[in-house]
């Protein structure tokens, strides 16, 4: 009767699968049974080897493609390694090595396996990069908004102190001279580094009115 035998290989066989080294169909059959002298359409009858006893030959084999099927047990099967595994109760990889179609070597293309590394490399340097014009472009605006809330802060405590609407410290007044001057100065390497990191960083906002800007400047 019918062995519960699995036909399907696993994803690791079907790499090492190869098919154009299987026998010819007929030549394996032929060996298994003997000369076989009534073809039809691509199929034969033989005595079934499944089941016993087969008095009148049950098995038909497909001498073209290995494929089989009892018609009285029920046994079938695809093709020449389904045979030999259901024949010999062994294991895909069992039944492919005995018919000669199986690549004991596990062959690996260095020439793959060295662009791959070489693209993830690439990918990982890219993703770093990426990742640290994120940080600069954010700290250099935020660095800038500073300096330009210092100016404001300044220029505005001077003026109230100018028109006489807050008393001034000793002093002050000077002070907020000179902050405004160092400023001023420090708004203009801040802005020059924010848009030329902003022109770097191609996910950064409003990417290409930076680039006209520093056009402009230029």
């Amino acid at each position: 009767m019918s062995q519960s035998i699995s036909r399907g290989p696993d994803r690791q066989a079907v790499r090492r699968f190869r098919p154009e080294l299987l026998p010819p169909a007929r030549a394996f059959y032929e060996k298994q049974f003997g000369q076989l002298r009534r073809v039809f359409r691509g199929w034969a009858r033989v005595r079934c080897i499944f089941h016993s006893p087969d008095a009148d030959p049950s098995l038909a084999v497909n001498v073209e493609i290995g494929a089989f099927r009892c018609f009285s047990c029920g046994e079938h099967g695809g093709d020449l390694v389904a045979f030999v595994r259901l024949r010999d109760k062994c294991t895909f990889r069992e039944a492919c090595v005995r018919l000669g179609c199986w690549d004991g070597s596990l062959r690996i293309d260095a020439t793959v396996i060295l662009k791959a590394e070489e693209e993830r490399v690439r990918r990982e340097l890219e993703r770093k990069a990426e990742a640290e014009l994120e940080r600069s472009y954010f700290a250099a605006e935020g660095w800038l908004y500073r300096i330009e809330e210092i100016y404001c802060e300044s220029n505005t405590r001077l003026s109230e102190l100018r028109q006489g609407a807050a008393e001034a410290f000793p002093g002050e007044i000077e002070t907020h001279w000179n902050i405004l001057a160092l400023a001023q100065d420090e708004i203009r390497e801040a802005e020059e580094d924010f848009v030329r990191l902003r022109c770097a960083w191609a996910s950064a906002p409003h990417n290409e009115a930076a680039r006209v800007w520093r056009d402009h400047r230029a």
